[in-house]
């Protein structure tokens, strides 16, 4: 049995169920309740997701990087770099299309990329006050929550500049955000609650 420390708690799992968890000692390959690999890249990982078909991640780092990395089998091999952020990426999330990488970082904000291009699509989304903590897309692909220490909740529509906001959601900060329909937001925090929010 592999016991980790996990750095930012984050994981991302595949459609096939290979998981990947970003930890202190590197990313940790799963599948079928089996480690497959720690495949330790050579930076400090805070965050990390897979792409559904397995066959494409993403890790954050440190610095303000976001890794691109092929998945083949048990390895991950670095394809290109997304360089925009000014420190460290603390959350990554794909479209459920697989077309879109959202990402947030200690700095407030949230950009949102194109997986082919690689190019930034959407930025400047910097209205929360403090640390982004988490980053969930709904399900039709054209609206992205985001959590924050400011323990505020901010739904973001991809092609309007009109967002959503869900002031002092939780005291002490959000935590996380979870889609349960196109127009319903979970969203949980430090105060030990669940909340639900009807979205326009």
């Amino acid at each position: 049995m592999l016991i980790v420390s996990v750095a930012s708690g984050t994981l991302g799992v595949s459609k096939d169920g290979v998981t990947l968890v970003a930890t202190t000692k590197g990313i940790v390959m799963y599948k079928g309740g089996q480690v497959l690999s720690v495949v330790d890249p050579g930076f400090e990982c805070q965050c990390v997701t897979i792409d559904a078909s397995g066959k494409e991640a993403w890790i954050g780092d440190d610095k303000g990087v976001i890794h691109a990395m092929s998945v083949e089998g048990d390895t991950l091999t670095e394809i290109a770099k997304l360089e925009k952020h000014r420190a460290a990426v603390t959350c990554l999330s794909v479209s459920p299309d697989g077309s879109m990488l959202a990402s947030a970082d200690g700095m407030k904000e949230v950009v949102v990329w194109d997986v082919v291009s690689r190019e930034v699509r959407k930025s400047r989304m910097v209205f929360h006050t403090a640390r982004v903590l988490d980053i969930a897309w709904a399900p039709d692909g054209q609206h992205l929550a985001s959590a924050s220490l400011d323990t505020n909740v901010i739904v973001w529509p991809l092609n309007s500049s009109t967002r959503f906001e869900g002031k002092r959601a939780h005291i002490n900060g959000a935590h996380a955000v979870v889609w349960t329909d196109e127009k319903t937001l979970a969203s949980a925090g430090a105060d030990s609650m669940i909340r639900l929010w009807s979205v326009p």
